[in-house]
Order: structure tokens, then sequence, then C-alpha cells
């Protein structure tokens, strides 16, 4: 139970912290016209510090693409698929979505972008 618990957090705290970057990273790209080449250039005028991934205590990923970007945490799989989205996420024995069973638990590989399902 304790184990679900802090996943369940650290899938609320990583959500978090990629919608706070990613409205960081629009605003940067507001006044600059383009995504800024590492996320240390939205500190200190966007954000006050560089939040970590909750999965793997580093910064979250960051791959700037023309005047896009792609952003997203490693996940409770811990593995960098390169953005590649992941499935519903599960916590523990519990659906993190409704509908998401036990035996659904393979759909958690894969990364975690701040639009994933949650």
């Amino acid at each position: 139970m304790r184990k679900a618990s802090e996943e369940r957090h650290d899938l609320a705290a990583t959500h978090l912290r990629l919608v706070m970057v990613e409205m960081a990273l629009r605003s940067y790209k507001c006044d600059q016209g383009s995504g800024p080449e590492n996320l240390g250039l939205l500190v200190p005028k966007y954000l006050n510090r560089l939040p970590t991934d909750p999965f793997s205590g580093n910064p979250l990923v960051y791959h700037p693409m023309g005047t896009n970007w792609i952003l997203y945490s490693l996940g409770p799989d811990r593995v960098d698929d390169g953005g590649k989205p992941a499935g519903e996420i599960m916590s523990g024995d519990y659906g993190f979505i409704f509908g998401v069973t036990k035996s659904d638990k393979d759909q958690k590989k894969g990364d975690l972008l701040y639009d994933s399902g949650w």
C-alpha cells in the first residue's frame, strides 16, 4: 500500500512539474519567438529553479525541435523512451485512471508528457 501511495504522489508531482515547466516554456517562446536551447535559460525569469523528475531525480527531459519542443518525465518505468507517451498509468494495485485494471500493468511503459493520460 505504501508503494502505491508513493507512486501516486510521484505521478501528481510529475504532472505539476511538467505543467509548470510547459507554461514557462510557452512564456519564453512568447517573449523570444522560439523555445530555449536548454531549460537552464528559464531560470530565474520564468522559474525560480528547475524542477527534478520524481522518477529519475534528474531534470525533466527537454529536447528543442525547431520552434517547438518535447518535454517529459521518464515515468514509473524509469526508462527514457525518447518522449514516447505512456499508456494509461496505474499506481500499484489501483487504477490511476478509472477503468484500468491490475492486468493492464504493462501499460506503464513509456514517458510522461504534460498532457499524458494520468
